[in-house]
């Protein structure tokens, strides 16, 4: 399904415009552009910077057709600049910390200058880079994803995808190595176990033969590939996103959601114990990770998502919608609407205002400094 799901897409906006006109498809064009960041524009041509293709094209705004398109221009164009005096672009890349100079005309490299050094761990920086980068082939083909195409900054899009099981709403990766296991069925341990998901859905070649890996939940995938490693360390540098320091108005209301929050009637802490605000990763007597039903499943998903592992609440205020599949806008319709037998806590005795602060609670959770689960 990797070639079904993404498209490269130039939208244009007037500053008096209502709508947005869908102008370019670069995918009928070239080997897709991945991951546009950027554009300049002169008389007739539109200059587009591509971060996880680590390229440039140039289309001309009449035939909309491409002029030229220059590949390996450096890792991840991140910005582009046209000197129309001179015919020049100069083209910033984020990950190879360079200006390179093109030529306008014809999409040929005049020169490069290195202007920094990253200060980022070589390991965690080099998985950033495979992180948004589409060229890959142990990703996956033809440049058409990234994990970040649906984890921008490690995040969510907010979007919610069908790979056979149900529609599963994007999970946050912030964090998410620090409260292992991965996934709503807690499948996976780490990221060097998502083979499947790789070859499956992305189309990707993988780092590692399957033959040669060991089973999902048994010993390490680590240490096999250097890359990979680097992967998935710079997921484990990822942190929840910090909230914006409340209002002094909100404050009461927040101790009270507080109060309701660590209540027993409640139970909301029972699954969401602090410092991560989940239980991922505690076992049963039998030794499997604990999930839980929070009556979410649908006639016709997967029977696997009978029982969820239970997300963290860290940085839930950046991540809605909510619930596994999307289908609630706002947290206060997880304790009401969605949750009117009691089984995802017990918020049914609740006030419109206690489900509010409560709600408001929840959105000012604050990780502080990075936490690892015990």
């Amino acid at each position: 399904m990797f070639d079904r799901s993404v498209f490269p897409v130039v939208a244009a906006v007037g500053p008096t415009a209502e709508q947005v006109s869908l102008g370019f498809f670069p995918d009928l064009w070239v080997v897709p552009p991945h991951r546009p960041r950027e554009v300049a524009v002169d008389t007739d041509t539109l200059y587009l910077a591509n971060a996880g293709s680590d390229d440039v094209l140039a289309v001309d705004l009449v035939t909309r057709f491409p002029k030229w398109h220059a590949r390996a221009v450096g890792q991840e164009p991140d910005g582009i600049v046209l000197d129309t005096s001179r015919g020049l672009l100069y083209v910033l890349t984020l990950t190879g910390q360079e200006i390179v100079t093109l030529s306008a005309s014809t999409g040929e490299i005049q020169s490069r200058l290195r202007f920094a050094h990253d200060p980022t761990p070589s390991q965690i920086a080099r998985g950033r880079y495979l992180f948004g980068n589409a060229t890959d082939p142990r990703l996956t083909k033809d440049q058409w994803m990234s994990c970040a195409i649906c984890h921008p900054d490690g995040d969510v899009d907010g979007r919610q995808w069908n790979f056979g099981d149900g529609p599963l709403d994007t999970h946050t990766l912030r964090g998410a190595l620090a409260c292992a296991p991965l996934h709503y069925t807690a499948h996976l341990d780490e990221i060097q176990d998502t083979y499947d998901f790789t070859r499956r859905t992305m189309a990707g070649r993988w780092f590692v033969q399957k033959d040669e890996m060991n089973d999902y939940l048994g010993a390490s995938n680590a240490g096999y590939n250097r890359d990979l490693d680097a992967l998935g360390a710079y997921i484990e540098s990822l942190t929840p996103k910090r909230p914006p320091s409340p209002p002094s108005e909100a404050l009461a209301a927040i101790e009270e959601g507080r109060k309701i929050f660590f209540s027993e009637k409640a139970g909301c802490a029972a699954c969401h114990p602090p410092p991560l605000y989940t239980d991922s990763g505690q076992e049963d007597v039998r030794g499997n990770f604990i999930r839980h039903d929070v009556g979410t499943c649908r006639e016709g998903e997967d029977e696997a998502l009978q029982l969820l592992d239970t997300p963290s609440l860290l940085g839930l205020r950046q991540s809605e919608p909510y619930l596994h599949d999307g289908r609630a806008s706002t947290l206060e319709s997880v304790f009401t609407y969605h949750n009117r037998e009691d089984l995802h806590g017990h918020t049914s005795h609740l006030s419109e205002n206690d489900i509010y602060c409560l709600s408001e609670f929840i959105c000012y959770l604050d990780p502080g400094p990075a936490q690892t689960s015990q």
